[in-house]
């Protein structure tokens, strides 16, 4: 267990490392992560309220993670 615990650590930091290079690479400023909620909780509250996403194959709607 330790040892997949380890591997799983080494991932994420590998994955951040990557993201963070490319982000450098690419000009980008990264946000925080309030602000990426924030933006998350402004979209689904605001203009994706009026979407629905549907489960294809048995034809249900989605229950709403977020509300207002």
């Amino acid at each position: 267990m330790k040892s997949l615990i380890a591997a799983i650590r080494e991932q994420d930091e590998t994955a951040h490392f990557l993201r963070d290079r490319a982000a450098v690479a690419l000009g980008l400023d990264l946000p925080n992560e309030a602000d990426v909620l924030a933006r998350l909780r402004e979209v689904a509250v605001g203009i994706g309220k009026d979407f629905v996403l549907i489960f294809t194959p048995e034809g249900n709607p989605y229950e709403l993670l977020i509300e207002n």
